[in-house]
């Protein structure tokens, strides 16, 4: 198992240099990104060295680290609000548009399968529960601040229905 990788002192380096090649090789790396939080997860060592990218004045360490939350373990604004919350913060302090994309990441993040997703007709919707799960959290925060801003999206979030394609595919042979 790669994570494996998280009890060795070369844990660090190991996340460092997978970033670095995602600079060095931007055409690989949505491979790249896999391997990052495969051998990465929502730790101390992780968040450092995104936070890292977050101050970088180099703009290309900057997009990689944004880059890398897209495909981050999910729910990180139920997670880890603080690590959210910081990530608004110095993503805004770039400006309103970096803001923005700050705030659909960690929305996304929080909406999105993830990965292996059940079909079939008793499948959890998309997006279900994220609006309970918010509602809690947008009492506890100052309304305008970014924890508010975000949760106050997260709120508004409907459950999606996956479509049964396969019952689909059953009328449609029973048709023929």
């Amino acid at each position: 198992s790669l994570s494996a990788i998280r009890q060795s002192p070369h844990y660090d380096e190991a996340l460092r240099r997978l970033f670095e090649l995602g600079i060095r090789y931007p055409d690989q790396s949505p491979h790249l990104d896999i391997f990052f939080w495969r051998f990465g997860t929502l730790d101390d060592t992780t968040f450092c060295v995104l936070d890292d990218g977050l101050h970088s004045v180099d703009l290309e360490r900057f997009r990689r680290t944004l880059q890398l939350l897209c495909d981050a373990p999910k729910n990180i604004a139920f997670s880890h609000p603080a690590f959210a919350l910081h990530v608004l913060t110095q993503c805004e302090g770039r400006g309103p548009e970096w803001g923005n994309t700050a705030m659909d990441i960690l929305v996304n993040n929080c909406i999105s399968t993830g990965g292996f997703q059940a079909m079939g007709p008793h499948a959890t919707p998309i997006g279900a529960g994220v609006s309970d799960r918010a509602r809690p959290l947008l009492e506890a925060y100052e309304p305008g601040s970014p924890l508010h801003c975000l949760y106050s999206r997260l709120i508004l979030i409907e459950p999606m229905p996956i479509p049964d394609f396969s019952a689909e595919l059953e009328s449609e042979k029973d048709e023929e």
